[in-house]
């Protein structure tokens, strides 16, 4: 929690709104991202918090973890006589080796490889003579070319050939289910089963040749007899009948599900647009029959009964080995499963599939988890809401048992069945008499119910306790100590004890995980590559049914997947040289970096700002806090000026006493007035900077902090968690004081020279912009928060940050043209003039929105330069950034691994795993410590700048010099030594977004606040995030 110059192991954010889908006649698609932990990287927050918010839809330690997680930098060390960033936190788990299987591994595909250079000859040709492709059938750039920059090296990939047999064809219809009796629309869970029920009342023999989507799409490898040619669509009964149900019930509901035929779909018109040569050759139905194919793909987990799928194409085993899952404690353990989706590369098919670990809830009965997650009754209906159960008191007409599934709506309390009126639930006292309120959470012996029909001869219709029914009429003596369930709803009630209940396996957990949780879920998740290369090849491919004895589906469709890894080529790029200043601080010093890091002996930062004597301290909970210096308050000051001293020597231009005299604030747990009015109290001095001591790392007073600094009173501060500030030294106060020279508008390194091309020339600005949505934990209607930042000049050391609150889930950006406006402003207050170039790397956008950040967000971008820059418009090129796709990459060869088996830092793939006639690549710029390292993924989604700039040597092409420019840029983060996993206007921008949940924590966690806001005022939200004219303009995220 404290702000460190380095970085702890980042967790994830949750899930973006989805993008694309696949069009008609397919309805769906995209969807939301899901939420949480995101896959493994190098990032993490400076603070460390263990897992950070999902980003659309991610709450902090939500319960997903890729097996990657290829931290790069942990807590970055400084000062001297070693300034580095640390390690990264994950335990890993298995020896550290690489992928050997087969040995040798096969050379790159022959054929793809001659596919790739044909269709980037046929480029070039069309470029010369000036004919690009037909209007409308390109949406994006074409790729300029390949990279050969750097030393060439031969890589394992997590893809598998897809192989089609003969002139398979696929025939799409579309499902379309009805309301049932109560006239009300299905639920999801509703619908899946109807679509199951579908096929066995009316497709049995057809059982074979058909996948569904178990919602909204059906497909079939022949053409189905029951929906006749010439008719628009064809209406089905399907009866309800529960999936533990033998037999229907006599009165059994009835859904009229209408199915349509929408088309068929020839895979070898794919596979032959794949394989064309022709540089402007555009496919309208790629997506349509990839979203076939990874409906056929999915079919055989899906299923499975002793497979639990989450989402489209997340896979888990029920009854997973010995290793494949751990307990977490308090109810939930995690499972390894698997990812698996059809990709369309250069020339062939290919099936991506990604080790994925999901935490769930620990299955059998619901008495047992409740003991294991003992807590106060609002958090276990917190951790206890949604989930499905099946109860075990039904019997049948022949007096055989019945398991029926319910979901578990909340524990029973007042106000449950309030339209009922005099015949609602109500509370009974424990000499029972009847009272007016139920307690929450009471248990079957303190809440009665009314009963219309008489149990038996000796009683009459009227209310009856939960314990008193279930012993009269299932001979069932239940836990009084336990709570009632609410299986029904708010409005219907329907209670159950919790001895009847047993979870469902599978179910993944919604909730935040708590720290001890979220360790464990780390310690698990980290693997070496070969662990994680050899589970895919020998635990997910038999999973995932890529077996044609096994699949008959896959099988009909003409499809096979080859359980083998391919190989792709890559190439390795040299560092930059990094610049620092001589410790008299005026002449330069040029490191080398090794391993994509470096130290600092005797250099300090290359350029600190003044810093008055105006500066001061804040301890927070001085009684707590002093205990962590023996309890001595003078010692306290004396390490708060040591620090300074510290400071000073990295190169942060700061005194060691501050003729402001610091404050000692008294905090009691969730209450900050005492806090707030210690900040204001400071707000007279004129402050340059305060350094704020916490007793503890706590998110509430953290986030508290943050708004009052950053939002209300503009006070550029940094924290740090008594503890490890009392056991500080050189190292830890000059990782803070990379912190702190930021924020005062300083530069800690640049890579100088000509070295960044284009941007040297100071012509070109950078932005960054990312965007934050609700997290599945987040209030009612809570909003997303749109960030921005830019640079302000070509040393890339300072990025302000402007945030825009829009509706929630919306991933495009309202206020572009606005945010931009403001970037330019401070552009040319600097320079006097307006930027010529504006580089865009967008975070956070899926395949699916490509189309909307070329739609939607450039007229937006081109607006604000309409009207700001007069005549002289920047030419404005976007990049989309992706994190969290799922590609992964495996050294081949033991020499060319790194000390983690990872490929090394540099690495660059642009062939194999992508469309020649897309202008996209795979960067992993950094060096990951621990885990299997994440590339990021870089596609241009417009261009203006690259493509017409003149190519000078040692480049051969426009592609080659982004490659390099992203590369480089990954140098230039100023918060720690090392290289990072993305540029560092995305990652800026997403630290924004990040800040911006700490003001929001009453919308974003309301778990964290003990309470819940509301969220419907936007204007409001927006005052929340908007920051205060004093500090706007530095980097106070950071």
């Amino acid at each position: 929690m404290s702000d460190r110059g380095g970085r702890g192991g980042r967790g994830g954010r949750g899930g973006r709104a989805g993008g694309g889908g696949g069009g008609a006649p397919f309805r769906g698609g995209g969807g939301p991202r899901g939420g949480g932990f995101q896959e493994g990287g190098d990032r993490g927050r400076g603070r460390g918090r263990g897992g950070s918010g999902e980003r659309g839809g991610g709450t902090y330690n939500l319960p997903y973890r890729d097996s990657s997680r290829g931290g790069d930098r942990g807590r970055g060390r400084g000062g001297q006589p070693d300034f580095r960033g640390g390690r990264g936190r994950g335990r890993g788990r298995g020896d550290s080796r690489i992928y050997n299987s087969p040995r040798p591994a096969p050379p790159y595909n022959a054929v793809v490889s001659q596919k790739e250079n044909d269709i980037e000859k046929n480029v070039l040709k069309a470029k010369r003579s000036a004919k690009g492709p037909a209007p409308g059938t390109a949406v994006l750039p074409l790729r300029p070319g390949y990279n050969t920059q750097g030393n060439e090296i031969l890589l394992y990939a997590n893809y598998m050939d897809l192989t089609v047999k003969g002139s398979a064809k696929c025939y799409r219809y579309s499902i379309d289910i009805g309301p049932g009796p109560d006239k009300k629309v299905p639920s999801i869970k509703r619908c899946k089963r109807l679509v199951q029920l579908l096929l066995e009342e009316h497709f049995a023999a057809e059982r074979g040749h058909i996948a569904t989507d178990s919602r909204a799409n059906m497909v079939s490898s022949k053409k189905l007899d029951k929906i006749p040619d010439g008719v628009e669509s064809t209406d089905f009964r399907v009866r309800w009948k529960a999936a533990n149900e033998t037999e229907y019930e006599t009165d059994a509901d009835v859904h009229i599900v209408t199915v349509k035929f929408t088309g068929m779909i020839a895979m070898s018109d794919l596979i032959d647009y794949l394989t064309s040569s022709d540089a402007s050759a555009f496919f309208a139905s790629k997506s349509e029959i990839l979203q076939a194919l990874n409906i056929v793909v999915g079919e055989y987990p899906k299923s499975r009964s002793d497979i639990a799928s989450i989402g489209a194409n997340k896979h888990f085993p029920l009854n997973p080995e010995p290793n494949d899952h751990f307990s977490l404690g308090e109810g939930l353990k995690v499972i390894r499963g698997y990812f698996v989706s059809v990709r369309a590369v250069t020339a062939r098919l290919l099936v991506n599939v990604q080790v994925k670990n999901v935490a769930v809830y620990e299955h059998g009965s619901l008495p047992s988890l409740i003991g294991k997650n003992p807590t106060s009754m609002p958090n276990l209906e917190k951790f206890l809401k949604t989930l499905r159960v099946v109860v075990t008191h039904l019997k049948d007409k022949k007096k055989k048992p019945v398991r029926r599934e319910k979901s578990i709506w909340g524990l029973a309390r007042e106000g449950d069945g309030a339209k009922l009126k005099n015949r609602a639930p109500r509370g009974v006292t424990k000499q029972g008499q009847t009272r007016q309120r139920i307690p929450f959470g009471a248990g079957p012996n303190e809440i009665e119910f009314w009963q219309e029909n008489p149990v038996s001869p000796m009683t009459n219709p009227g209310f009856i306790t939960v314990a008193y029914w279930f012993k009269i009429k299932h001979d069932i003596v239940v836990d009084n100590k336990l709570p009632v369930m609410n299986v029904g709803s708010r409005d219907m009630p329907s209670y159950v004890p919790a001895d009847v209940c047993e979870v469902i396996p599978g179910q993944p957990a919604k909730m935040k995980l708590s720290a001890n949780q979220t360790a464990q879920m780390i310690s698990f998740a980290v693997r070496s590559p070969g662990d994680n290369a050899d589970s895919i090849i020998n635990q997910g491919a038999p999973l995932l049914g890529f077996s044609p004895t096994t699949n008959n589906v896959l099988k009909s469709f003409g499809l096979e997947p080859i359980p083998n890894l391919i190989t792709v080529p890559g190439r390795t790029l040299q560092a930059p040289l990094i610049t620092y200043k001589k410790a008299d601080r005026k002449q330069e010093s040029r490191l080398q970096p090794k391993d994509a890091s470096w130290n600092l002996k005797e250099i300090v930062f290359y350029e600190a700002r003044r810093v008055s004597t105006r500066w001061s301290w804040v301890v927070l909970s001085p009684d707590v806090t002093h205990r962590r210096f023996g309890g001595d308050q003078q010692a306290c000051l004396r390490r708060i000026e040591e620090w300074a001293t510290n400071v000073r020597a990295a190169g942060v231009a700061i005194d060691t006493k501050s003729t402001v005299p610091g404050v000692n604030v008294p905090y009691n747990e969730g209450k900050n007035r005492k806090v707030d009015a210690a900040f204001e109290s400071l707000v007279k001095h004129r402050l340059d900077f305060v350094l704020v001591v916490l007793p503890r790392r706590e998110t509430f007073l953290y986030n508290t902090i943050k708004y009052l600094c950053d939002v209300k009173y503009g006070l550029l501060h940094a924290c740090v968690v008594a503890d490890k500030f009392a056991r500080g030294g050189p190292q830890y106060d000059a990782n803070v004081a990379l912190k702190v020279n930021l924020k005062l508008n300083g530069t800690n390194h640049i890579v100088g020279g000509t070295q960044l091309g284009l941007i040297s020339k100071g012509k070109t600005m950078l932005v960054g912009i990312d965007v934050t949505h609700p997290s599945p934990g987040s209030v009612k209607n809570a909003p997303s928060i749109a960030a921005i930042v830019a640079s302000v000049g070509k040393d890339l050391s300072q990025f302000p940050a402007q945030l825009h609150v829009q509706p929630g889930k919306q991933e495009q950006v309202d206020a572009l043209d606005v945010l931009l406006k403001s970037r330019l402003k401070i552009w040319h207050d600097i320079h006097e003039e307006y930027p010529e170039n504006i580089i865009v790397y967008r975070d956070g956008v899926s395949e699916g929105q490509y189309d909307m950040v070329v739609t939607k967000e450039l007229p937006q971008l081109k607006k604000a330069c309409r009207d700001m820059c007069g005549k002289k418009q920047p030419r404005i090129s976007i990049v989309v950034v992706g994190k969290r796709h799922h590609t992964r990459f495996y050294v081949t060869r033991e020499q060319d691994a790194s000390k983690s088996k990872n490929p090394p830092n540099g690495t660059v793939v642009d062939r194999g795993v992508t469309e020649a006639r897309a202008f996209d690549f795979f960067l992993q710029s950094h060096a990951a410590l621990q885990g299997t390292a994440r590339p990021a993924h870089y596609i241009v989604v417009h261009d203006e700048i690259f493509a017409g700039m003149p190519i000078n040597a040692p480049f051969t092409n426009s592609a080659e010099v982004l490659i390099d420019l992203s590369h480089r840029l990954c140098y230039t983060f100023g918060r720690a030594t090392k290289a990072v996993s993305i540029c560092p206007p995305a990652y800026y921008a997403d630290l924004v977004c990040e800040r911006a949940r700490c003001y929001l924590q009453d919308v974003f966690d309301p778990n964290d606040t003990g309470s819940e806001a509301s969220s419907d005022n936007m204007e409001q939200k927006q005052r929340m995030v908007t920051i205060h004219e004093k500090v706007k303009n530095s980097m106070f995220y950071i």
